[in-house]
Protein backbone atom coordinates (compact mmCIF):
# COMPACT_ATOMS: atom_id res chain seq x y z
CA UNK A 1 0.00 0.00 0.00
CA UNK A 2 2.87 2.35 0.69
CA UNK A 3 4.36 1.73 -2.77
CA UNK A 4 3.90 4.72 -5.04
CA UNK A 5 3.07 4.76 -8.72
CA UNK A 6 6.73 4.54 -9.77
CA UNK A 7 7.38 1.69 -7.34
CA UNK A 8 4.34 -0.21 -8.61
CA UNK A 9 5.54 0.25 -12.21
CA UNK A 10 8.94 -1.13 -11.20
CA UNK A 11 7.24 -4.11 -9.55
CA UNK A 12 5.23 -4.78 -12.73
CA UNK A 13 8.38 -4.53 -14.83
CA UNK A 14 10.18 -6.95 -12.53
CA UNK A 15 7.35 -9.49 -12.61
CA UNK A 16 7.00 -9.33 -16.39
CA UNK A 17 10.79 -9.42 -16.82
CA UNK A 18 11.08 -12.50 -14.62
CA UNK A 19 8.25 -14.24 -16.50
CA UNK A 20 9.86 -13.35 -19.85
CA UNK A 21 13.27 -14.57 -18.70
CA UNK A 22 11.90 -17.90 -17.48
CA UNK A 23 9.71 -18.34 -20.56
CA UNK A 24 12.56 -18.32 -23.06
CA UNK A 25 10.31 -16.34 -25.41
CA UNK A 26 7.58 -19.02 -25.47
CA UNK A 27 4.08 -17.56 -25.10
CA UNK A 28 2.87 -20.77 -23.42
CA UNK A 29 5.70 -20.66 -20.89
CA UNK A 30 5.17 -16.93 -20.33
CA UNK A 31 1.51 -17.60 -19.57
CA UNK A 32 2.52 -20.39 -17.17
CA UNK A 33 5.01 -18.12 -15.39
CA UNK A 34 2.48 -15.28 -15.05
CA UNK A 35 -0.05 -17.73 -13.61
CA UNK A 36 2.56 -19.05 -11.15
CA UNK A 37 3.16 -15.47 -9.96
CA UNK A 38 -0.52 -14.67 -9.41
CA UNK A 39 0.13 -13.44 -5.86
CA UNK A 40 2.65 -10.88 -7.10
CA UNK A 41 0.54 -9.85 -10.10
CA UNK A 42 -2.44 -9.32 -7.80
CA UNK A 43 -0.41 -6.81 -5.80
CA UNK A 44 1.39 -5.02 -8.63
CA UNK A 45 -1.35 -4.90 -11.28
CA UNK A 46 -4.33 -2.73 -10.40
CA UNK A 47 -7.11 -1.13 -12.42
CA UNK A 48 -6.40 -0.83 -16.15
CA UNK A 49 -3.08 -2.65 -15.80
CA UNK A 50 -4.85 -5.63 -14.21
CA UNK A 51 -7.50 -5.61 -16.94
CA UNK A 52 -4.80 -5.41 -19.61
CA UNK A 53 -2.97 -8.38 -18.07
CA UNK A 54 -6.24 -10.33 -17.92
CA UNK A 55 -6.92 -9.56 -21.60
CA UNK A 56 -3.41 -10.62 -22.52
CA UNK A 57 -3.79 -13.90 -20.61
CA UNK A 58 -7.15 -14.52 -22.32
CA UNK A 59 -5.54 -13.89 -25.70
CA UNK A 60 -2.58 -16.19 -25.04
CA UNK A 61 -4.84 -18.93 -23.66
CA UNK A 62 -7.07 -18.68 -26.75
CA UNK A 63 -4.16 -18.87 -29.18
CA UNK A 64 -2.75 -21.81 -27.18
CA UNK A 65 -6.05 -23.72 -27.39
CA UNK A 66 -6.39 -22.92 -31.08
CA UNK A 67 -2.88 -24.25 -31.67
CA UNK A 68 -3.69 -27.46 -29.82
CA UNK A 69 -6.84 -27.86 -31.91
CA UNK A 70 -4.94 -27.34 -35.15
CA UNK A 71 -6.67 -24.06 -35.99
CA UNK A 72 -4.61 -21.50 -37.86
CA UNK A 73 -4.26 -18.37 -35.73
CA UNK A 74 -1.33 -16.30 -34.56
CA UNK A 75 0.91 -18.36 -32.30
CA UNK A 76 1.17 -15.73 -29.64
CA UNK A 77 4.82 -15.04 -30.51
CA UNK A 78 3.81 -11.69 -31.97
CA UNK A 79 2.18 -10.86 -28.65
CA UNK A 80 5.49 -10.86 -26.79
CA UNK A 81 5.93 -7.12 -27.49
CA UNK A 82 2.51 -6.55 -25.89
CA UNK A 83 3.70 -8.39 -22.82
CA UNK A 84 6.68 -6.11 -22.51
CA UNK A 85 4.48 -3.07 -23.07
CA UNK A 86 2.56 -3.55 -19.84
CA UNK A 87 3.16 -0.64 -17.49
CA UNK A 88 6.22 1.43 -18.30
CA UNK A 89 8.89 -1.04 -19.30
CA UNK A 90 12.19 0.71 -19.85
CA UNK A 91 14.58 -2.06 -18.86
CA UNK A 92 17.08 -2.40 -21.75
CA UNK A 93 17.67 -6.09 -21.01
CA UNK A 94 14.03 -6.84 -21.77
CA UNK A 95 13.96 -4.95 -25.04
CA UNK A 96 15.95 -7.58 -26.94
CA UNK A 97 13.42 -10.28 -26.09
CA UNK A 98 10.60 -8.50 -27.89
CA UNK A 99 12.48 -7.11 -30.85
CA UNK A 100 13.26 -3.51 -30.00
CA UNK A 101 12.13 -0.61 -27.89
CA UNK A 102 10.44 1.18 -30.80
CA UNK A 103 8.13 -1.77 -31.34
CA UNK A 104 7.42 -2.03 -27.62
CA UNK A 105 6.49 1.61 -27.42
CA UNK A 106 4.17 1.32 -30.41
CA UNK A 107 2.38 -1.68 -28.98
CA UNK A 108 1.68 -0.04 -25.65
CA UNK A 109 0.96 3.41 -27.09
CA UNK A 110 -1.44 2.05 -29.71
CA UNK A 111 -4.85 3.06 -28.41
CA UNK A 112 -6.70 0.56 -30.65
CA UNK A 113 -4.43 -2.28 -29.50
CA UNK A 114 -4.69 -1.34 -25.83
CA UNK A 115 -8.46 -0.87 -26.03
CA UNK A 116 -8.88 -4.19 -27.84
CA UNK A 117 -6.96 -5.96 -25.07
CA UNK A 118 -9.08 -4.26 -22.39
CA UNK A 119 -12.31 -5.28 -24.19
CA UNK A 120 -11.08 -8.86 -24.38
CA UNK A 121 -10.45 -8.83 -20.63
CA UNK A 122 -14.05 -7.86 -19.95
CA UNK A 123 -15.78 -10.28 -22.32
CA UNK A 124 -17.00 -13.73 -21.21
CA UNK A 125 -15.01 -16.58 -22.77
CA UNK A 126 -16.81 -18.80 -25.22
CA UNK A 127 -19.24 -16.10 -26.30
CA UNK A 128 -19.59 -14.68 -29.80
CA UNK A 129 -18.51 -11.33 -28.35
CA UNK A 130 -15.32 -12.96 -27.05
CA UNK A 131 -14.51 -14.33 -30.51
CA UNK A 132 -15.07 -10.86 -32.00
CA UNK A 133 -12.88 -9.26 -29.31
CA UNK A 134 -10.19 -11.88 -29.93
CA UNK A 135 -10.25 -11.14 -33.67
CA UNK A 136 -9.98 -7.42 -32.86
CA UNK A 137 -6.86 -8.04 -30.72
CA UNK A 138 -5.31 -10.11 -33.51
CA UNK A 139 -5.96 -7.33 -36.04
CA UNK A 140 -4.49 -4.73 -33.69
CA UNK A 141 -1.36 -6.82 -33.01
CA UNK A 142 -0.88 -7.48 -36.72
CA UNK A 143 -1.42 -3.82 -37.60
CA UNK A 144 1.15 -2.53 -35.12
CA UNK A 145 3.65 -5.26 -36.03
CA UNK A 146 3.25 -4.57 -39.77
CA UNK A 147 3.68 -0.83 -39.22
CA UNK A 148 6.88 -1.44 -37.30
CA UNK A 149 8.12 -3.86 -39.96
CA UNK A 150 7.54 -1.42 -42.84
CA UNK A 151 9.19 1.40 -40.87
CA UNK A 152 12.22 -0.82 -40.24
CA UNK A 153 12.46 -1.67 -43.95
CA UNK A 154 12.35 2.00 -44.93
CA UNK A 155 15.26 2.93 -42.65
Amino acid sequence: RSVGQVGRAQMRNGIIGKAMEKSGGSPDQFLRQVNLMSTQTGIAFKGRDAAYLKGLKNYLESTKRAGQAGVTTPTGQQTIPFILGIGTVTTPALVGVGGGYGLLARMYESEPARNAMLRLANTPRGSTAFEKALAEVERAVNSVAQGAKSDALSE
